[in-house]
């Protein structure tokens, strides 16, 4: 997960900033890693982080708290069928550093 095996991210450059998603009318959800809940983003959430962030806002590398059981969710983005994490294995490294010094 992450990075090919030249070392670039999975995470294509169209689908990094909300901007992207929004221009490559891309589906995005989150994902909860406790409770497996999934929690899609609909058009007017995407529309409204844009209008409270701009086009530039980074999704990459985010988690949210999930609503449902307080655990956290990883974003997600569609293409082909297939949902490709928004995060990397830095990501996932600095989320496990922060989870154990709280």
């Amino acid at each position: 997960m992450g990075k090919n095996r030249h070392g670039e991210s999975f995470v294509k450059t169209a689908c990094r900033t909300i901007g992207g998603l929004l221009r490559t009318e891309r589906t995005i959800k989150a994902s909860c890693m406790a409770c497996k809940r999934a929690h899609p983003f609909t058009p007017d959430q995407l529309q409204a982080m844009l209008d409270a962030h701009g086009p530039d806002y980074r999704l990459c590398g985010r988690r949210y708290r999930c609503s449902s059981c307080q655990g956290w969710m990883r974003l997600h983005y569609q293409e082909g069928g297939m949902w490709w994490p928004l995060w990397d294995d830095a990501d996932v490294l600095r989320w496990s550093d922060k989870d154990r010094r709280s």
